[in-house]
């Protein structure tokens, strides 16, 4: 917006001539109602009363009452119509005249600026936010494309690190040599147990191995199970998981999962690089 100039308001004085008489002007030339009434009232109001009063009794008792209040009417306001004409012609003989039709000018031009102004504004400002959310958008792909480069170890690690950054206690099972029994991490979280798997595929995962993380489930007895995958889920998997105590999250799901508080004692430090375990003190 910095190349966008705000237009400025026009001012009576800068076109010689006060506000005072371009009120007065547009009273008359705008055909202000106000200023039309104020002497068209009394018009209508008069011709009905000398009509009706000049109208002899024979003719007068011939219209209904209704007639002889709405027939001099007609005439009161085509009097009151000259009678703005009339005004109207003689303000714009008026000496200031030319001033106030330099000023309306200006007003209108005024008036077509700003909204343009407002128009480019808007627009500008919506070409900012998509230029944002485009941004925001590649900054988040290249990250997701990043983790999709990881093989199974690191991908495991990683999870277990981004976790452990969200204030998990969380403890990197996989890393177990002896077998992990289908188990990549343990998080205890408000009081559930909850085992992972992370699979670092480069296609969609299948229903195949959400059945085998519920076996898991069913096997440690634990409150919840994560399936934690780099690409994405078939919607047969995803059908699977429906109804069962089973989540399934992408990179992206697993970023967005909501900071919790650290438990007591865990620091970054508790974090192993030989084994990648997480342990409470």
């Amino acid at each position: 917006m910095n190349d966008i100039q705000q237009p400025t308001e026009p001012i009576p004085a800068a076109f010689g001539i006060s506000g005072k008489r371009v009120k007065h002007f547009r009273g008359i030339l705008e055909d202000d109602p106000v200023a039309i009434a104020a002497f068209g009232i009394p018009i209508a109001v008069a011709t009905v009363i000398g009509v009706n009063w000049l109208l002899p009794a024979s003719v007068a008792n011939f219209f209904h009452p209704f007639w002889r209040i709405v027939l001099p009417l007609i005439p009161a306001f085509h009097f009151t119509a000259a009678v703005q004409r009339r005004r109207k012609a003689k303000a714009m003989r008026e000496k200031d005249y030319l001033q106030f039709t330099n000023y309306q000018s200006a007003v209108q031009t005024y008036h077509n600026a700003t909204k343009t102004y407002r128009n480019l504004q808007r627009e500008t400002r919506y070409q900012e936010i998509r230029k944002r959310r485009q941004s925001e958008r590649q900054l988040r792909q290249d990250g997701e494309a990043k983790w999709r480069q990881l093989d199974g170890r690191a991908f495991e690690l990683e999870v277990v690190k981004t976790l452990f950054s969200k204030g998990y206690e969380v403890q990197h099972t996989g890393a177990n040599l002896s077998g992990d029994e289908g188990v990549d991490f343990v998080v205890r979280v408000h009081g559930k147990r909850i085992i992972g798997q992370c699979k670092a595929h480069k296609s969609y995962l299948s229903a195949g191995f959400v059945r085998e993380l519920y076996g898991t489930l069913l096997h440690e007895k634990a409150d919840e199970a994560w399936l934690i995958g780099t690409s994405g889920f078939y919607s047969g998997a995803r059908s699977f998981a429906s109804g069962k105590p089973i989540r399934l999250m992408t990179v992206r799901d697993l970023l967005r999962l909501p900071e919790v508080k650290k438990p007591s004692g865990v620091t970054n430090e508790g974090q192993s690089a030989n084994n990648g375990v997480v342990r409470t003190r």
